[in-house]
């Protein structure tokens, strides 16, 4: 970025139309809710976009960014200057150790948000979007399996070394989506991070804000997700309207079956160094993640 933005920091949250913070992810851990539930703060301006994917524009291949220039990202927060904080939610970021440099040295005063889950439970979240979109027809035995890009974006700790190198464990908050969807501090310890008022989100309504599930009608699923067809529609769509089309989306799923036994033993063991370090990192047992469901 510009030297003025590399400079303009002085002040601890740098200049009125660039983000204060960033949500770096997991990508299937709650961002949108994450995303959606902030935005309802009255200290609180969100990028009208929600994945810019500036900060990895160049560093995507096939996934390019919706905002490609320094000029349309202020614009992303220029509406929301007069804001205590500004911030976007772009989950690629956290998977891309050269985008915690850039944060680093683009946007000193960022702070960054991270929310994890069960990365087991991730990866068969991230399987079942793409067999939504009729991008994935093998079953789970055989997508789930090491190498698989699935599984990449599960190892939470190794992700989080790079931020916490570069901007130290003060300016990078770790929460869990349990806590978010339970009764923990979460949501007061986030906009602590974020340095508003603990308090004034809107109540909210329940439910999943992302649902997952099998499409009961997968061929106007594939066509309703084709990527030519977001590219084209949701830069156009009113955020009503996003709304009501993510309502008639979740009414099309039915509940998808439970991720066999063997391949979450499989997968339990591959995570487990990793869940076993961010667990260190947190302070907290992380175990659970790694034991399989009880059937009772």
């Amino acid at each position: 970025m510009t030297t003025r933005a590399r400079s303009a920091h002085a002040g601890g949250g740098g200049p009125s139309d660039l983000p204060t913070f960033l949500i770096i992810g997991a990508a299937k851990a709650g961002t949108t809710f994450l995303y959606e539930r902030l935005a309802t703060h009255p200290d609180i301006y969100m990028s009208r976009i929600k994945e810019t994917n500036f900060l990895a524009r160049d560093l995507m291949a096939g996934n390019p960014s919706p905002v490609r220039t320094e000029a349309d990202y202020r614009a992303q927060f220029a509406p929301g200057r007069h804001a205590i904080a500004r911030g976007e939610a772009s989950p690629v970021y956290l998977r891309l150790a050269e985008v915690a440099r850039r944060a680093a040295r683009d946007l000193p005063w960022i702070r960054v948000v991270a929310t994890l889950r069960d990365p087991v439970e991730r990866a068969y979240s991230d399987y079942l979007m793409l067999v939504r979109k009729g991008r994935e027809d093998a079953p789970p035995e055989t997508a789930l399996v090491p190498g698989s890009s699935y599984l990449d974006g599960g190892f939470y700790y190794r992700q989080l070394r790079p931020w916490l190198d570069a901007l130290g464990s003060e300016r990078v908050l770790v929460v869990l989506l349990e806590d978010l969807r339970g009764t923990d501090d979460a949501w007061p310890r986030i906009l602590t991070h974020l340095g508003v008022a603990p308090t004034g989100l809107a109540p909210h309504a329940g439910g999943a804000v992302n649902p997952g599930g099998l499409p009961r009608h997968p061929r106007l699923s594939r066509w309703l997700a084709h990527p030519a067809l977001l590219r084209v529609a949701a830069p156009l769509t009113p955020a009503p309207v996003a709304r009501l089309y993510d309502r008639l989306r979740a009414r099309g799923l039915r509940p998808a079956p439970p991720l066999p036994a063997a391949v979450r033993r499989r997968l339990a063991a591959l995570y487990r160094d990793d869940v076993e370090q961010l667990g260190a990192f947190l302070g907290r047992d992380l175990g659970h993640w790694l034991r399989e469901p009880s059937s009772a």
